[in-house]
């Protein structure tokens, strides 16, 4: 029988039901390079309270160079998964790379849309640098926010806001991002939004600079057409860039 989580035929009650009630996340993280810190992200993944179901896809962008390195270091972390449901230690996260092609270097947004096209139906969509990390904690607090709308039942993408060490603000080592509940460029990211993955309702990063705010923007307003604007959740997820600062 195919898991209506996984199928893209499914009606919109069944994605919801699944969204709301078993969410399980898929994250996204480009990467280009072999020296980019990419374990260092994956461990931040690792730490997190994962499940079954929830799936990592680094996406290589192999224009310039294949990236061996970069997928012997996933199926490493994938391997741990596996050696946890041997033994019965963990019930996490499956890691898998895709190597893509997207001839041009657009700062990771073509393997961005790529990953999210690769994306299972009735996932949690979120995006990740390979040079970021999740926070303590954080995968936790997600889905304690989905659990708490799924009481009303209503389907909405989550703004989260994120750490950005390297920005300068008077009487503050770190800045967070977002500071008000706006959409506008430089105060959101695309780290920010968890999204879910319904037939239609994800948007595409731009290949411009600004490419997450353009997905962002795409993403909120396929879900304000259906009467289901995103919800602004006062909770710091990520740290951009955690070697960096003023």
């Amino acid at each position: 029988m195919t898991d209506p989580i996984h199928h893209a035929g499914a009606d919109a009650s069944a994605h919801n039901y699944y969204l709301l009630n078993r969410p399980v996340f898929t994250i996204v993280i480009p990467t280009h390079r072999p020296d980019r810190p990419i374990a260092r992200t994956l461990r931040s993944i690792a730490r997190q309270e994962t499940r079954q179901g929830d799936l990592v896809l680094v996406v290589g962008d192999i224009h310039s160079m294949d990236l061996p390195d970069v997928a012997e270091i996933v199926r490493g972390f994938d391997n741990e998964t596996l050696r946890g449901y041997q033994t019965g230690n963990i019930d996490g996260a499956r890691y898998r790379y895709l190597p893509f092609d997207g001839q041009v270097h657009d700062w990771g947004h073509s393997q961005l849309n790529h990953g999210i096209a690769s994306a299972p139906f009735g996932s949690w969509i979120m995006c990740q640098d390979d040079d970021d990390v999740y926070l303590p904690g954080a995968f936790r607090a997600i889905r304690g926010t989905i659990e708490q709308y799924a009481v009303d039942a209503i389907l909405s993408p989550l703004m989260f806001r994120f750490l950005a060490p390297w920005r300068e603000e008077t009487g503050r080592t770190r800045q967070v991002i977002w500071k008000t509940p706006e959409l506008i460029q430089d105060n959101v990211g695309g780290h920010c939004l968890v999204v879910p993955n319904r037939p239609g309702m994800v948007g595409k990063y731009t290949s411009r600079y600004a490419g997450d705010y353009d997905w962002i923007v795409d993403t909120l307003k396929r879900w304000e057409t259906i009467g289901q604007p995103a919800r602004w959740v006062d909770q710091v997820i990520t740290c951009c860039r955690p070697d960096t600062g003023p």
